[in-house]
């Protein structure tokens, strides 16, 4: 199986490490580390992690999330309140400032996985720790006002629903019991705030998150302004060096492959976007396949949705580069599974060896 997903990468990479010496002046190893092995290493740890002994896809997954997670839990417990006003948040290493929305991105992989943790996770430790984790986030994303992880949260959370309905096409009565649940939830939410039992309302309207959910800060903000406007701009100037933003009066436009024409030039960002369609086309050959679990689809399908949304509307490789490493990571690991897969029933095999407590593949 032609692995043409690691060559464009390195294309991707090999330009964008060329054009950012060219455009910045930082140095060679800091360049060379973060724009060019990073994603690489990442990409190769991806396809082989699997073969160390007693190492699971969830193994793998969850020490991935769970470790996002911690760190932006240092962060948050780290910072205090006044701060936290200002959507500012104190990174617990460095001791810089991270913005509210790309302190957010931490809790993005575990809080996608809640669904899967739910519904579809036997072990006990998973569905604590994963509630748990999911719910630091979205207290943590209220108190700083940041609106993205709960909008990530919620699409995922529905689209594994639509996705679980579509592949598990047996036990129909445990399917209408679910949604049945979650929907007596969102009618009990309701009903609690039109009727603002135990004062939901003022509660709610005292949030920091409150000031930022009217109309004027939705989706009619600066921000995706200024994503249609570097549309223009795209082709002219052809080079990078942050001329887009110096255009248009900002820092960054909030998007990863606007950001990265911005940053290196067309060359990169095109190459960029062409990965991530081969990403998401070896994601969706994942979710069709007959040799892959239920289990699988579900992990996989979270991590993508929820990390591809990040992607739309913050400048990763500007601000958290190591982000954009951990999804290459997945995507080789996405890659070794589907390759696996094409060999007979030979990834439920070692899925059944490593946990016994897995379900035989389904749809």
């Amino acid at each position: 199986m032609l692995n043409l997903e690691l060559l464009i990468l390195v294309c991707c990479f090999t330009t964008y490490f060329y054009s950012y010496l060219k455009y910045y002046d930082l140095s060679f190893l800091y360049s060379f580390s973060v724009y060019f092995l990073s994603p690489l290493i990442a990409y190769f740890i991806g396809l082989n992690i699997y073969k160390i002994p007693g190492i699971s896809i969830e193994k793998i997954i969850y020490s991935l999330s769970l470790g996002y997670f911690t760190y932006g839990f240092l962060n948050f417990i780290n910072t205090p309140q006044v701060i936290l006003n200002s959507r500012q948040i104190i990174n617990f290493w460095s001791s810089d400032f991270l913005t509210a929305t790309l302190q957010g991105s931490f809790y993005t992989l575990i809080s996608s996985l809640l669904f899967y943790s739910i519904f579809i996770s036997k072990k006990k430790s998973i569905k604590v720790l994963t509630l748990l984790a999911s719910s630091f986030s979205v207290y943590a994303s209220i108190q700083s006002a940041s609106r993205t992880l709960l909008v990530i949260f919620f699409i995922t959370f529905i689209a594994n629903i639509l996705l679980f309905t579509k592949l598990k096409k047996e036990n129909f009565s445990k399917k209408i019991i679910a949604i049945t649940f979650l929907a007596l939830i969102a009618l009990f939410i309701t009903i609690s705030y039109n009727n603002n039992w135990l004062g939901i309302q003022e509660l709610i309207s005292s949030l920091p998150i409150s000031n930022r959910t009217d109309i004027q800060s939705g989706l009619d903000t600066p921000r995706y302004e200024y994503m249609i406007e570097s549309l223009k701009y795209i082709f002219s100037p052809f080079q990078g060096g942050g001329l887009i933003t110096k255009q248009l009066g900002i820092s960054y436009i909030h998007n990863l492959w606007l950001d990265t024409v911005n940053t290196v030039g067309l060359v990169p960002g095109a190459i960029l976007l062409i990965y991530s369609v081969s990403t998401l086309l070896n994601i969706l050959k994942l979710i069709k396949s007959n040799n892959i679990c239920l289990e699988y689809k579900h992990l996989f399908f979270s991590l993508y949705l929820s990390s591809l949304m990040e992607f739309f509307v913050e400048p990763i490789l500007e601000g958290i580069p190591y982000f954009f490493a951990t999804s290459c990571l997945i995507n080789g690991l996405t890659f070794f599974v589907l390759k696996r897969s094409h060999k007979k029933n030979e990834i439920i095999m070692d899925m059944q060896q490593k946990n016994k407590k897995s379900k035989l593949p389904s749809q």
